[in-house]
């Protein structure tokens, strides 16, 4: 075999082999959010609405961050809920979904999927700077959010952009 006809399959190969891993990502990318779903009732559709908000917004702003990195913070900026009881989750959502406050122990315990959350992206291969954005996609510009409290352009603007998203889901 000549060596260009080597080099071409070699070439055919790293592709398919670079696609079954996009398609493996996706794939346990939604098997995710379908827990989450499945787990939380009320967030159905609502990862898939966070990243179609995102994307456009993202672009507008010259892409902070890559495209990929974006679509895998926004879809799976919530991941870290997974970690929390069940009760945490339902007095959070009590309480905004009647236009309150929550107390101030639960926004401490709900705040914590955020970071959590973090921790779960940034041990796979190329999630770092999706990692970062899900750990702080809480946050407020004046400093009141959280987990980290951080206040204006302090906030990295990946998390910036995906805070922004949610606020068009809600």
């Amino acid at each position: 075999m000549a060596l260009d006809e080597q080099l071409v399959r070699y070439a055919r190969d790293l592709a398919r082999v670079y696609a079954d891993r996009e398609e493996t990502e996706a794939a346990w990318g939604e098997a995710l959010v379908r827990l989450l779903e499945h787990r939380f009732p009320h967030l159905e559709g609502h990862h898939r609405r966070v990243t179609y908000w995102a994307d456009p917004l993202n672009r507008r702003l010259g892409e902070p961050l890559s495209r990929r990195s974006l679509l895998r913070a926004a879809r799976l900026h919530d991941v870290g809920l997974l970690a929390l009881p069940d009760e945490t989750v339902r007095a959070w959502v009590r309480s905004v979904s009647e236009g309150e406050r929550p107390d101030e122990p639960v926004r401490q315990a709900f705040l914590t999927h955020a970071p959590l959350g973090a921790e779960v992206l940034a041990a796979l291969p190329g999630f770092a700077e999706a990692a970062a954005c899900v750990r702080h996609h809480h946050e407020a510009w004046d400093g009141s959010g959280g987990p980290a409290g951080l206040a204006g352009e302090a906030i990295p603007l990946g998390a910036r952009v995906l805070a922004v998203a949610e606020v068009f889901d809600y």
